[in-house]
């Protein structure tokens, strides 16, 4: 879920959000009902795309960066950032029509990371080792991470992280004192 803001809603209305689908025209997207979290703090779920766009349409990874159709925008990094609109009503989502949402939020999406191999597979205890991890659609993040290990109390985060590319981030492994076969993680 997201949380869409914090409103005054005298008459107890319902609120939904709807997501814009770029090249879906005006009306393309999906209503869903929100709901109330605290006092006047509303929150709407994100929607599960997949389940609701033709699978022959591809919105991510997005290309080429810059604006789309419906207000979109292509992220250098190929997130897409689409309209949010939200509305309060006392009726049912099907009766409710552009005009009445306030699209002034936005909601950025990402494409699933995908790992596909890391090199070398054997490293020096003391670490220091820099494991190259091979995939697609990783971001240059603060909350990026690589992890050795499979379980607490065995689980070491790596000493550092360095994001080469969307392709490659390289994580050095940390100092280990007992001699381990670790899992690797990111």
């Amino acid at each position: 879920t997201i949380e869409v803001g914090s409103f005054s809603n005298p008459g107890g209305y319902k609120i939904f959000c709807w997501w814009r689908v770029p090249g879906f025209g005006v009306l393309g997207g999906f209503v869903v009902e929100g709901s109330q979290i605290n006092q006047g703090v509303y929150v709407c779920r994100i929607p599960d795309w997949k389940a609701q766009v033709p699978a022959s349409v591809s919105l991510l990874p997005c290309w080429p960066p810059g604006p789309m159709t419906d207000g979109a925008v292509c992220g250098l990094d190929g997130s897409i950032t689409v309209k949010l609109g939200v509305a309060f009503s006392p009726v049912s989502s099907t009766s409710l029509t552009p005009l009445d949402f306030s699209f002034s939020k936005t909601y950025t999406f990402y494409a699933k990371p995908e790992f596909f191999d890391f090199l070398p597979k054997i490293g020096d205890q003391l670490g220091g080792t820099e494991v190259h991890v091979y995939g697609k659609n990783f971001l240059d993040l603060p909350t990026l991470q690589c992890k050795f290990g499979d379980s607490a109390p065995n689980i070491y985060p790596a000493t550092e992280v360095i994001f080469k590319s969307p392709e490659l981030v390289i994580c050095v492994s940390p100092r280990k004192a007992l001699l381990a076969v670790l899992p690797f993680s990111i």
